[in-house]
């Protein structure tokens, strides 16, 4: 009797572990509220929280996906909210197999998008300048991290059609 206790709680952590871990179908997106506290490999805490101004013991935020379809999950990271403000947080890409850092990004939310380079997907941000303004920057891998590739300041008109075409892709929440 003692072993179905254990056998629940494996298979329920299990289930916890894939919800968390099981991104939607791309494009998605994340921004501050959609992010959960994660459990970080040590090697990769120590390089980017200070970054990223998570306190020690304190959680960071984020989420796992499979960026480059290698079957080991990569570690999308929120900074701490001292870094986010009305233009958006930092968000830093560690790959899950190898614990280096794959790229930074500025904004939110922030888009994983359908179209890949060099086997990642492509990612964008989206940041509120002003009342009427906004910056929109695009991110593809180069072989070894994530480079800007185009970066567009928006106003007026054109970045409330931005803001709605952007409003059609999902949201994930991801549970913990």
């Amino acid at each position: 009797m003692k072993t179905i206790p254990i056998v629940v709680c494996a298979l329920s952590a299990g289930m916890s572990l894939l919800a968390q871990a099981q991104a939607p179908k791309l494009p998605w997106g994340i921004g501050p509220q959609s992010v959960i506290p994660i459990d970080v490999p040590v090697d990769i805490r120590r390089a980017v929280g200070d970054g990223l101004e998570y306190d020690d013991g304190v959680p960071i935020k984020g989420v796992t996906a499979d960026f480059d379809g290698d079957g080991v999950h990569e570690f999308l990271l929120q900074s701490a909210p001292s870094l986010c403000g009305s233009g958006g947080c930092v968000y830093v890409l560690c790959d899950g197999a190898t614990h280096r850092t794959l790229g930074e990004f500025f904004g939110s939310p922030l888009y994983v998008r359908a179209e890949r380079t060099r086997g990642y997907p492509n990612v964008a941000t989206y940041s509120h300048l002003s009342a009427d303004s906004a910056a929109y920057t695009e991110y593809s891998f180069d072989g070894t991290s994530y480079i800007v590739t185009s970066k567009r300041t928006l106003a007026g008109p054109a970045a409330d059609r931005m803001s709605e075409t952007l409003s059609q892709i999902p949201i994930w929440k991801p549970t913990p």
